[in-house]
């Protein structure tokens, strides 16, 4: 049995939509991996740059404790080359002073490096964050609600024709009854 004209453009204009539901499912999905890829490729450039910006300062900061060093091994030779031309207790006070103040250097730039430290390790949270914030929910691949409502718009336009075809053949058999 051949389908009639109507029934016919229903199931091609249901298929259609089908495959158009499914298609933009398709792109939607692909749209969402390509966007939680870029969040994830700018979380790692951040944190990169980070890690960078963070040994460089380690490096800096190591050279500035290195160079104190340096400055305070000088000043103690000298010191001591001049306590042989002098004596007393006031160059063991002196090489005290250099000690102290060396170690006081040394901690300030240790305890600055901790905090640069510990604001890196707050900048990649807040990347991670961004991360979290700039991915998408990828959307499953869920046909059945596309199908069941094309199967039920198909439903209701052969029913409707089916109605129609009922009511043809009632006024063709009224017809015949009152003419025939």
């Amino acid at each position: 049995m051949c389908l009639p004209a109507p029934l016919m453009m229903s199931i091609a204009s249901n298929g259609l939509k089908i495959m158009q539901a499914r298609q933009e499912n398709k792109n939607a999905r692909q749209q969402a991996m390509v966007q939680n890829e870029r969040a994830k490729q700018n979380r790692i450039l951040k944190s990169t740059a980070e890690d960078y910006k963070l040994r460089q300062k380690r490096k800096e900061s190591m050279s500035k404790a290195y160079a104190m060093n340096i400055k305070g091994r000088e000043a103690r030779s000298t010191a001591f080359t001049a306590s042989e031309n002098m004596g007393g207790g006031v160059i063991s006070k002196l090489v005290n002073n250099y000690f102290r103040q060396e170690g006081e250097y040394k901690s300030k730039v240790l305890a600055n490096l901790e905090a640069e430290a510990f604001q890196s390790q707050q900048a990649k949270k807040a990347y991670r964050l961004g991360q979290e914030y700039n991915s998408k929910d990828i959307p499953p691949v869920d046909t059945i609600p596309n199908f069941a409502s094309a199967s039920l718009n198909y439903a209701s336009d052969y029913y409707t024709w089916r109605e129609g075809e009922e009511r043809k053949k009632a006024l063709k058999d009224q017809m015949t009854t009152n003419y025939g």
